[in-house]
This record gives C-alpha cells, sequence and structure tokens, in this order.
C-alpha cells in the first residue's frame, strides 16, 4: 500500500478508489471527514514529550542533583543532611523523592 503524508490523502484514495462502487459510499466518506476533523483537532492539542528517565529512581536523583545545585546558586542553604548524593539521603527524604517522581512519570 502507499505511504500517505496526510489524514486528508488516506480518506481522499479510500473514498476515490476502496468505495467508488459501494452503494453507502457517501455516509462513509462523511464519517471520515469527522473523523479526520477529529484527528487534526487533537492532533494541533498534543505535544511529544520525551521521556529521557526511565525509572522513578533516575528521576529523583536528577531532581535531587538539580535541587541542590539551584539551591547553591540562589544562596539557599539546604539541609546538612540533604548535601550529599541521592543515595546517601535520609531515608524519608529519598522515600519521598521518589515518590514525587512517580508522581512526574506517571502525570505524563
Amino acid at each position: 500500500m502507499e505511504k500517505f503524508k496526510e489524514v486528508d490523502e488516506l480518506m481522499q484514495y479510500i473514498a476515490d478508489d476502496l468505495l467508488k462502487d459501494h452503494k453507502e459510499k457517501d455516509i462513509i466518506v462523511e464519517g471520515m471527514k469527522m473523523y479526520a476533523e477529529a484527528y487534526h483537532k487533537l492532533k494541533s492539542n498534543l505535544y511529544i514529550v520525551s521521556r529521557p528517565f526511565k525509572t522513578k529512581f533516575q528521576l529523583a536523583e536528577f531532581m535531587h542533583n538539580e535541587y541542590e545545585k539551584h539551591a547553591q546558586k540562589t544562596g539557599w542553604n539546604t539541609q546538612e543532611t540533604c548535601k550529599v548524593e541521592f543515595l546517601d539521603l535520609p531515608k524519608e527524604n529519598k522515600k519521598t523523592m521518589l515518590l514525587v517522581a512517580e508522581s512526574v512519570l506517571n502525570a505524563y
């Protein structure tokens, strides 16, 4: 089968070639037009999001490192127990960061 650049091209091909002798061609074509309109509206509202973090651990570690880096840049003094690598964070802090990262990944 040919490759089509747009849904409209595919719809036209179906209407002209595949349905040319079908007794309900007009009804099918109208339904296809409605589908195409809905598709284009949806397509214009979609954002393609890249997920560089495959696990909640990767995201939580990144967020922790970024938080500490930016806190230092802005003069925000974080707790001494948090000025460590992610794996060395207090258990509750690490658990919280993992839950937040999981929420972010589930939302997107």
